[in-house]
């Protein structure tokens, strides 16, 4: 029943032999693995599972705007809590020569924000003390006083159906599933830069 979780595929772990049964009509997205569990078939399962599961979301990340190269050096705030995916970041942005600063959750992101100019989050759905969404909300909120507007692209763990519309609907300007490489974080970021303008006139 919850909303995040609607359309997600599930995977039943059971200890007696299932093979042969079937989904229930209302719920065709069941899938079952008799324990215990190998390698093998976890990862065959969660394929069969996730089978098909991208086509809603295979439309483009960003808006459909030819992206430019980098032309100027953005000054880029980076919000996720693993030291490990900032560090890839920083490396990528700096490669790039843009300026990376560094957030590890949603409130130092919406505090950094009110106390700096940045051309760009990338903003990490999944943080503690306030996720991606919630700090997304207060960052809109105070634009809307100021009249300044910031892209905001999302990072997720797990491109799942309906990621990229929720990301949408939360003000976002794109979003990109981690692992984060190269390509597909600057495809994205050129993409939100090029457009100039908020998500809801090129949408």
């Amino acid at each position: 029943r919850h909303p995040h979780a609607a359309a997600a595929a599930t995977i039943i772990l059971t200890s007696s032999d299932v093979s042969a049964r079937r989904s229930p009509s209302h719920a065709p997205d069941l899938h079952f693995l008799v324990k215990p569990v190998s390698q093998a078939p976890l990862l065959e399962a969660v394929r069969a599972a996730l089978a098909g599961r991208t086509a809603a979301d295979a439309q483009p990340a960003a808006p459909d705007v030819h992206p430019t190269q980098a032309a100027r050096a953005l000054r880029v705030l980076v919000a996720d809590d693993n030291a490990v995916n900032r560090k890839v970041a920083e490396h990528l942005l700096q490669r790039r020569g843009h300026e990376a600063v560094m957030a590890t959750n949603g409130r130092e992101a919406v505090d950094a924000l009110a106390g700096g100019r940045f051309d760009l989050v990338l903003m990490d759905l999944q943080m503690p003390t306030m996720d991606g969404f919630a700090a997304t909300a207060a960052i809109r909120a105070s634009e809307r006083e100021s009249g300044r507007r910031v892209p905001i692209v999302a990072l997720t763990a797990h491109a799942m159906e309906g990621d990229r519309q929720r990301c949408l609907d939360a003000d976002m300007d794109g979003y990109i599933s981690k692992p984060i490489t190269g390509a597909k974080l600057f495809e994205v970021i050129d993409k939100v830069m090029a457009a100039g303008m908020p998500r809801s006139a090129v949408a």
